[in-house]
Order: structure tokens, then C-alpha cells, then sequence
């Protein structure tokens, strides 16, 4: 009794008063929370956000993406987002959380969502350029003129996006001036993009741009001596990707999703070799060999089937040339012509004399020998000692050239071929300082088209595949730094005639100084 008399007495001070906070609202409306996006495209999402009960509540806001091993990165810090994504393509979702939080109370609410990143990289044209002349970016242009579907022109699908390969990096641009790339995806092959520049090689995928292993990476057995890549080939008949270092070749088999190159070939004679230009057949089905020149002993190398060593060229007629002793030339330029012969334009080392040197190469499998074919004499070809560019066609018997101002087709008619002048810079329409720095014929077979003139079709234009039917001329302005490619049909076959209409052109600009042009397969 007393114990229960004393508790009865005792009285309770604590706090009675309980305020009641009022909860952060999210509603996102109609929009899902599974959202897809494409890679580096601008992902929105626009939902009401409130604190029940009041109107200027102080809310902060972050949108953290993770998930799919990366490093969790905020995409944005107010209620709307409003956000390029960069994170790699995945077929796994992403976690993007929207936290909201009230800054008087800390009270916080969340909302999650699952995010699909889905790449929209697909065929098209890779443009290498640089801003500063010391580190390069990537871009990618998806058109009718690059794509591989049979459609009507539809000028509204043309997407050109800048600079994918720093948006995918983080910022990060490819140190040195890119000089080659090679992207491949054939035979269920694992997709690769292989971009070399004067001092590194870097390998990504294609499908994201991620960059992957570089350099000694690469390497089955580590290069030695000076580590300057002077480009990229591929060759389609047996799936092999050949890279010259410093003059020396090394090759990788592309089969089993192999990715490293093995150890530098040699030659069948055993000497040393220093490899200026080099060309492989990418697309026929005769296992043609790759070939290549050597400078230190002024003569023509070709690889075996199995690109396992440089072969010298067993041949005794040399009534129009002897491929083992072309004499003292430079190697300028090396591409496939007509009827799959090889061009090689040399320059003289003690001259100004100008030599293109064609051969057919050698069919592994059917045994058909190397046959030279032709010495053409350019030394007096228009223009021929400023030219800054080379091109060849495997549909024409013509070479095609390029100063800093005019295009030039030379008809291999005879011996000493005539030049004609096939496209000029407009000095009434172009600025001054715009020049000429590049030509080359997309060689896509059955990828891409054009338009053509036709007064005799209801629209005006015919529509073909642009296979060695469209000539890719890229111009850089000095002054204004911008670099563009300009695509210009070739009309009749055989006498290189560029389309002057510019109606027909079609213009591809903002970009930095142009240093190569790749298709890109996927």
C-alpha cells in the first residue's frame, strides 16, 4: 500500500508536446520508373516535388546513378534533370535515386528508378580531329550516306555526334594526332575499334567508346625500340588486323575474339625491313595477300596467308618492273584500283619525278602469280608536285589526287596519263583560308548511298550505293579552325568526274581539324 501510494504521488515532467513534420512528396506523374536512354543522348525527367503543408520549403535535390561497376557519379542537383548520359551501354539497368531533402529538418524521401543505357552507336563514318593539334577526339556521323539500310532519304535520321570518344572518358582526349583506325566486327568476331596515333595504339569497343587496353598491352611480346605506330590495316579474307610499328609489321588473328598482337614478323630472306606503305584487300573473297614496301631495300613485300612472315616476290619478268629493285623512290601512297590491282605512287629521292607502279597481286589460293601491269609517268600531271592527298578506285581506271585548293583526276590511259581538274575550292562562296586535306572514296560495299543527277527520274535524282561512287573531301579554315567533309558524287566512271552541283553534296561541319576517316562496321 505504501509503495503504491508513493508512485501515485510521483509526478511525470517529461515533454509532452509532439509536432508533427510533415512528409516530402514525389510524383512522377505518368512517367515510368523504368526509363531506357541512349548513350549520349540527354535523359529528362521533370516530377513534382513538395513538402506537404508548405510552400517554400527548403528542398535540396541529387540524382546518383550506380550500379553495373561504376563509381556512383551524381548526374544532377536540382528537382528537374537535365543530363547527358556517359555511362557505358549495359543490357544490365542502372539505379538512379532522386533524394530529396528538406534542409530545416533533414527529413529526406527517395524515389528509384531502373535506367537503361542503350548504345545508339551503329555504322556510319568515324572522324577523327583535333582542336590543339596535340590530342585527338573521335565523332561519329550516322546518314543515309554511311548507313547500310535501303531507305528513302530521310534527312531528319542524319545524327552527328561530337566528341564521343572524351564524352565516353570521362573528358579524357586521345593523347597525340590520330594517323589510323580500324573498326571490325565480322564472322561473330568480338567488336573493335583500333585508333593508332604517331606514338600509341589504343583499343575500345565500338559500342561505348570505352578506352580499353593500349600499347604494350597489346602485345604478346613486348615491342623494343622506338614505339611510333605508323598506321592500320585489315584484311577481310582471313580476319587479320595489321599494324605498323615504326616500320615494322605486326599482326593479329581476329578469330576466337583474339586481341593482342604477336611478335613482329620477319622477312623470308631475313632482312631487315623498314615498311613505308602498306595495303590489304579488305573485302574480296580470292585470298589476295596483303603488300607492302620497304624502303631500306626499295622493294615490294607480301605477307603469307597466314600473316606469319613478309614473303619476298619470286618473279622473273621484269619487263615493266622488278618488284625486288624499284631503285631509289619514296612510297607516297598505296591503295586498291581497278580490277583489285595494287597503285603505288613513288617520288623519286633525287627528283621531282612522280611514278605510279600497279601490279595484280598474288591469289594464295588459286596460285596466280604477281604480275606487274603498268609504270605511269605523273611527273607532269597538273599540280602533282603540291599535292597533299591520294585516292584510288577500284571501279576506274583513273588516280586521283589533291592540292590544297583543286581535286585532279588522271586517266590511265597511256603511259603519261592527262590530268583534268574535277572540283575546286568556290573562291567566291569559300573563305580564303580554307584548304583541301584530305580525299578518299567510301569503299563500303553495299553501305551507304547517294543521290545521283537524273533528268530523267520524277524526282530529279537517282539513288545508288555509294561504293566507290562518292568521293569524301575533307577542308580545314585556318582562320575559323573548323573542319568539314564534304561528300561528292562521282558521275561517270572512268573519267573521275565529281558532281558540281552542290545540290548533290552533302556537307558534314563543326568539327576541329580532320585527321582521318574511317567507316565504322558493327
Amino acid at each position: 500500500m505504501m509503495i503504491g501510494l508513493l508512485a501515485s504521488c510521483f509526478e511525470d515532467e517529461s515533454n509532452t508536446k509532439i509536432e508533427k513534420i510533415n512528409p516530402i512528396h514525389i510524383e512522377l506523374g505518368d512517367f515510368s520508373t523504368t526509363v531506357s536512354v541512349y548513350l549520349l543522348d540527354t535523359l529528362r525527367i521533370n516530377p513534382i516535388i513538395y513538402k506537404e503543408g508548405t510552400d517554400d520549403a527548403k528542398l535540396s535535390f541529387t540524382w546518383e546513378i550506380s550500379g553495373n561497376d561504376i563509381v556512383p557519379a551524381i548526374l544532377g542537383t536540382t528537382m528537374n534533370l537535365n543530363a547527358v548520359i556517359t555511362v557505358p551501354a549495359s543490357a544490365d539497368a542502372y539505379r538512379l535515386v532522386l533524394t530529396a531533402t528538406d534542409e530545416d529538418t533533414g527529413l529526406k524521401n527517395y524515389e528509384e528508378l531502373r535506367l537503361y543505357v542503350m548504345s545508339n552507336f551503329g555504322r556510319g563514318l568515324l572522324i577523327a580531329d583535333t582542336k590543339d593539334e596535340q590530342n585527338s577526339d573521335l565523332n561519329l556521323v550516322m546518314s543515309a550516306n554511311f548507313s547500310a539500310t535501303w531507305t528513302a532519304f530521310p534527312e531528319k535520321n542524319t545524327k552527328t555526334m561530337k566528341s564521343v570518344f572524351s564524352q565516353c572518358n570521362n573528358g579524357n582526349l586521345i593523347e597525340g594526332l590520330v594517323n589510323g583506325m580500324q573498326s571490325t566486327s565480322q564472322d561473330g568476331m568480338i567488336r573493335t575499334l583500333t585508333v593508332t596515333t604517331g606514338h600509341s595504339v589504343v583499343r575500345m569497343d565500338p559500342y561505348d567508346y570505352l578506352a580499353g587496353k593500349e600499347n604494350q598491352e597489346l602485345f604478346f611480346v613486348p615491342v623494343t625500340g622506338k614505339f611510333a605506330p605508323r598506321g592500320i590495316q585489315y584484311d577481310g579474307n582471313v580476319y587479320y588486323e595489321l599494324l605498323n610499328i615504326d616500320g615494322t609489321i605486326y599482326s593479329r588473328r581476329m578469330r576466337e575474339s583474339n586481341l593482342y598482337y604477336g611478335a613482329p614478323l620477319v622477312t623470308s630472306d631475313y632482312e631487315e625491313y623498314d615498311i613505308s606503305q602498306m595495303c590489304a584487300i579488305p573485302e574480296y573473297s580470292y585470298y589476295e595477300s596483303a603488300y607492302y614496301f620497304d624502303e631500306k631495300l626499295n622493294r615490294f613485300l607480301s605477307s603469307s596467308l597466314d600473316h606469319m612472315e613478309l614473303q619476298t616476290i619470286d618473279h622473273s619478268d621484269t619487263r615493266v618492273f622488278d618488284p625486288n629493285h624499284v631503285g631509289e623512290k619514296d612510297a607516297l601512297f598505296m591503295g586498291v584500283g581497278s580490277g583489285k590491282n595494287i597503285f603505288t605512287l613513288f617520288k623519286n629521292e633525287k627528283s621531282n619525278d612522280y611514278f605510279l607502279y600497279t601490279f595484280i597481286p598474288t591469289a594464295v589460293i588459286s596460285g596466280t602469280t604477281f604480275t606487274p601491269q603498268h609504270v605511269y609517268n605523273l611527273s607532269s600531271a597538273t599540280g602533282i608536285q603540291q599535292a597533299v592527298a591520294y585516292e584510288c578506285s577500284a571501279l576506274e581506271e583513273v588516280f586521283y589526287y589533291a592540292t590544297d585548293k583543286k581535286v585532279y583526276a588522271a586517266l590511265l590511259t597511256q603511259d603519261t596519263p592527262e590530268a583534268f581538274e574535277r572540283y575546286s575550292i568556290d573562291i567566291d562562296e569559300d573563305d580564303p583560308n580554307t584548304k583541301i586535306t584530305s580525299i578518299k572514296l567510301w569503299k563500303q560495299n553495299y553501305q551507304g548511298k547517294i543521290k545521283i543527277k537524273d533528268s530523267e527520274a520524277e524526282e530529279g535524282y537517282t539513288e545508288i550505293y555509294a561504293g566507290n561512287r562518292m568521293m569524301m573531301i575533307t577542308t580545314y579554315n585556318e582562320v575559323t579552325k573548323e573542319g568539314k567533309v564534304i561528300c561528292v558524287p562521282v558521275m561517270n566512271l572512268n573519267s573521275g568526274t565529281l558532281e558540281k552541283d552542290k545540290s548533290f553534296h552533302k556537307v558534314y561541319d563543326g568539327f576541329g581539324r580532320i585527321l582521318y576517316l574511317a567507316p565504322q562496321s558493327l
